[in-house]
């Protein structure tokens, strides 16, 4: 058999037969090599007993595209990355049974921020296997943790000092002198935020010496922070930026469709050329103009005037949720693959989609003829 053949059996099945197991359990050591030598005798030509020397050693073998040469990816790296999907997960599904299990042994954090050497983290459960292999993904030098961030609200369900809500890190690892001085370690960030952007505490001590600095960084990096009503939640957008912020080496952080500015969240979704032409066909369509003075937030949460009824704003939801997640898709597949939609082209699937989706969420005929 062809290198070409082998390489296709190994990716589409000794790199799929184990996946069930991968995405729930943390793999031995042990079986990695074993599974790993495996994968390197096939590749390398073995029927039997009899192997074939190898002239690239199976490590560089296993490296991406633009370092190694066949891109077959570590099944170790894989095992990790299957675990790690597991705490986004938790985060996002607060209402699921499962969810709820986890957080009645684990705490509401399920055990995220418990200390290492907590006897429900050093024994060999399923959960504590997951939770420090967030830790290991660390480790080896990918921010994982610091990768989740709330997007504010109305700051109920969002840890101050222990949640990554402001900045690329959590106010605790940053200003942990302060955090030793509050009275209420696990306090919300509605706790501590009320209007205007003003900051209410409840020290044990007044701060004093390096603390007072420290308190004096804190209100300023938090001055512009202001609630809102609506629920907090979890975001994980990888933009270029983004990457960027995260120490990832990137080749440019400007946008990959229109490089005539970095790659934020805002740009890639709202102000970047190709999704403008987007919006404005959308917009255009509903027999509205869209402005270039709009936010993400305004975008998508607030409904424009001519939207009265529920079912009214349930359809203006399906388009604009619609129309943001093809905008990013299309972004993808110009990375990935070289190539992007027209506006036109992006008009009719935003149009196909949010009706499949409205369609959907119908509970009866009557409601799909209305």
């Amino acid at each position: 058999m062809s290198i070409g053949g082998r390489l296709t059996l190994v990716k589409s099945v000794l790199n799929s037969l184990p996946m069930y197991f991968f995405s729930l359990f943390r793999v031995p050591p042990c079986v990695i090599k074993k599974l790993e030598s495996v994968r390197c005798f096939f590749c390398g030509g073995g029927t039997g007993n009899d192997s074939k020397i190898s002239w690239v050693k199976w490590e560089e073998v296993l490296l991406p595209y633009g370092e190694g040469v066949l891109n077959l990816g570590s099944l170790k790296s894989k095992n990790l990355a299957l675990l790690g999907k597991w705490w986004w997960r938790f985060l996002t599904e607060p209402t699921t049974l499962w969810v709820k299990v986890i957080s009645s042994i684990y705490g509401p954090s399920g055990g995220f921020d418990l200390d290492r050497n907590h006897k429900l983290i050093t024994c060999n459960s399923t959960w504590a296997n997951i939770i420090k292999a967030g830790d290991h993904i660390d480790s080896i030098g990918v921010a994982f943790k610091d990768s989740f961030k709330k997007s504010i609200g109305d700051g109920s369900s969002t840890r101050f000092w222990s949640d990554c809500w402001v900045g690329s890190s959590t106010l605790k690892s940053r200003f942990g002198r302060l955090f030793r001085l509050d009275r209420d370690s696990n306090a919300l960030v509605k706790d501590r935020i009320i209007k205007d952007g003003c900051s209410l505490w409840n020290w044990i001590r007044l701060p004093g010496g390096r603390t007072l600095d420290q308190l004096q960084q804190l209100t300023e990096l938090i001055a512009n922070s202001r609630l809102a009503v609506k629920p907090d939640t979890w975001k994980r957008l990888p933009s270029l930026v983004e990457l960027d912020k995260r120490g990832i080496d990137l080749h440019t952080v400007r946008c990959p469709l229109c490089d005539d500015d970095v790659e934020s969240v805002d740009h890639a979704i709202l102000f970047c050329k190709h999704a403008y032409d987007v919006w404005a066909k959308v917009f255009d369509w509903w027999g509205l103009s869209v402005t270039s003075s709009l936010s993400i937030n305004e975008m998508f949460s607030n409904p424009p005037s001519i939207i009265v009824s529920d079912m009214g704003f349930m359809i203006w939801q399906a388009m604009i949720w619609t129309s943001g997640y093809l905008i990013w898709w299309n972004r993808n597949h110009k990375v990935f693959n070289n190539k992007c939609w027209t506006s036109p082209v992006a008009l009719c699937e935003v149009q196909v989609k949010s009706f499949e989706w409205i369609s959907k969420r119908c509970k009866s005929k009557k409601d799909r003829v209305a």
